[in-house]
């Protein structure tokens, strides 16, 4: 666990920093987990069985741990659904963060997200009937038409960033393994 967020997570300039929390259902029934990457805006949800931490390690490892080499750090919410985090990370070589109480808008991709998500699911619905599946061959599903438009499709800007900023992340990455290392 870090305290602040590192320099390079701010101007969003590069693929592989995300921000995590949950979505509760009314009379908490249904719990859905959502993840973005802050760049490309890239979604991944994840229905839970209930709130607690390890639900929420299954739910990181059957989402996240496919895109283990697109993930640098994750900043979460302050619930305790989180406590499992140093689990979380060390199955990904990320590094976990969480935001200050208080303050949504150290992760504010994430909850505007949730707000999009909301739209669909209001607080007065319960979140249990929920599927996280996208209907085959139709890919990454968005919650709607994203305004940035230097960004026209999320998957795919989170994919080719990726591809083109690999041979430059190689370095970057084992100069960062090692400083993490370091920090451990």
């Amino acid at each position: 666990l870090h305290d602040a967020l590192p320099i390079l997570v701010s101007p969003k300039s590069r693929i592989g920093d995300w921000e995590a929390d949950t979505i509760i259902g009314a009379n908490h029934k249904g719990v859905v987990m959502s993840h973005v990457e802050r760049t490309s805006k890239y979604t991944k949800l994840a229905k839970l069985p209930d709130k607690n931490a390890d639900s929420v390690v299954q739910a990181c490892a059957r989402v996240l741990l496919p895109l283990a080499d697109r993930i640098e750090t994750i900043t979460y919410d302050n619930g305790k659904e989180f406590a499992s985090h140093a689990q979380i990370a060390t199955s990904l070589g990320a590094l976990s963060y969480f935001a200050k109480p208080y303050h949504s808008w150290e992760r504010g991709l994430n909850e505007h997200t949730n707000g999009l998500f909301r739209q669909y699911f209001p607080k007065v619905q319960p979140l249990y009937f929920v599927r996280c599946r996208c209907p085959k061959g139709r890919g990454q599903t968005q919650l709607s038409p994203q305004k940035d438009t230097r960004l026209p499709n999320p998957s795919r800007d989170f994919l080719q960033r990726q591809k083109s900023a690999r041979c430059t992340s190689l370095l970057n990455g084992r100069i960062l393994k090692i400083s993490r290392g370091l920090q451990r």
